[in-house]
């Protein structure tokens, strides 16, 4: 490879990184657009109860609700250790049943949170 093809090489390189650059740049102003697009889609179907949206040539969108819970940490699991031993009586118990329902307890009553989000799907031709 003799020097000139290298310089060509470098330019085209720097082009084609400046053009990425600029696209993420315009992909990341879409993205914005498209979050507050959807919030207001989201909370104009949640209240007026609908679940889908016929797009005509654009498809169809679905309201979709997930349901979360919370994570499990020491404080998670701290405070509901403290809830099942004075909701329940333990001292009758053995260990291996404790252990198990306490479990159960603790992955059973964490915090829950529901998020929506669209879904858009073409309709088949």
């Amino acid at each position: 490879m003799n020097e000139g093809a290298f310089k060509n090489m470098v330019v085209q390189y720097c082009e084609t990184d400046d053009k990425i650059k600029e696209y993420n740049k315009l992909i990341k102003e879409l993205r914005v657009n498209q979050k507050d697009l959807s919030d207001s889609i989201v909370d104009y179907m949640s209240s007026k109860s609908l679940e889908v949206c016929k797009a005509g040539e654009y498809g169809v969108l679905t309201l979709k609700t997930t349901v979360s819970k919370s994570p499990l940490n020491v404080d998670t699991i701290r405070e509901n250790l403290s809830k099942m031993i004075t909701d329940t009586d333990i001292m009758n118990k053995t260990p291996e049943v404790i252990a198990n329902e306490g479990a159960e307890y603790i992955v059973n009553n964490r915090e829950t949170s529901e998020k929506q989000s669209l879904r858009r799907s073409m309709l088949k031709k």
